[in-house]
């Protein structure tokens, strides 16, 4: 054991790639704080106690673990048994299973016969697996539901909220639960496209960890022309600028190209 485990605290592997493996014995109290969410997690022979907390800021990046920890978590708490015997608990981040519609902190603009690059970032779910078993999933932020269609028969329900949708990539922080899509918007129309929202079917995209240490999603490119979307591409693979990506979890869905393109026709207000 290091010193550093020795005093109930540890670093994360390269700083926020926080998902993988991590051993707890019977008796063990570990803490985990990734941004937003905190969680507690007891074990005893076949029953865990899980008991995890949201704070109130969206851009927390803190990061901490302690595999011997004495802290309180003050929130809700959950005590599952289960057949697993297993001396590992394993972290897995997973997108979101309902469409994402993120507000950019202002109106981003794109003029005509102009290609843009968007990054836009969305919050994970946080699954706790022993053996072969999940335990639970954790909300990684506060999420809001909120209606997506033209009105209250047609459409779908999903989430709401807020992203910055950086053009460039040095600009947006490497946030520990927040997942990056690389949006590529082809404007092919003759006056310019006001993004005052967007509708991201997270669904439809795989999640992976990029080598800066990131959480990446599959691009998506848009070809638009009088704030009609014309064709979508979900690529195959996080985008060139994640580097070397490993895939941690496939797409939930996968829909043709006339049903996405249909998904992002309310992209433009």
């Amino acid at each position: 054991m290091s010193e550093i485990e020795q005093a109930g605290q540890a670093t994360l592997p390269d700083g926020t790639r926080w998902w993988g493996e991590y051993p707890i014995a019977v008796g063990a109290r570990s803490y985990w704080r990734l941004g937003t969410l905190e969680c507690l997690i007891e074990r005893a022979e076949v029953e865990w106690t899980i008991t995890s907390s949201l704070g109130v800021d969206p851009l927390d990046e803190t990061v901490l673990y302690e595999p011997h920890s004495t802290r309180t978590v003050i929130g809700s708490s959950t005590r599952l048994v289960c057949r697993a015997v297993s001396d590992t608990l394993r972290m897995e981040p997973r997108l979101l299973d309902l469409t994402v519609v993120s507000r950019p902190l202002s109106t981003v603009s794109i003029l005509p016969h102009t290609t843009a690059h968007l990054y836009m970032t969305t919050p994970t779910r946080v699954l706790l697996v022993t053996g072969d078993e999940t335990l639970t999933e954790l909300p990684s932020t506060t999420l809001r539901r909120t209606w997506i269609g033209p009105n209250t028969r047609v459409g779908e329900l999903g989430f709401s909220t807020r992203t910055t949708a950086r053009l460039d990539l040095k600009y947006l922080t490497v946030h520990p639960t927040r997942a990056v899509t690389r949006v590529t918007i082809e404007n092919l129309g003759a006056s310019a496209l006001h993004l005052e929202r967007a509708n991201l079917p997270v669904r439809q995209l795989a999640l992976y960890a990029g080598a800066d240490a990131r959480l990446w999603t599959s691009a998506v490119r848009l070809k638009v022309r009088d704030n009609a979307v014309e064709d979508v591409h979900v690529e195959a693979s996080a985008p060139d600028i994640a580097g070397v990506a490993t895939r941690l979890a496939p797409a939930l869905e996968h829909l043709d190209r006339g049903r996405l393109r249909r998904v992002f026709d309310a992209l433009f207000a």
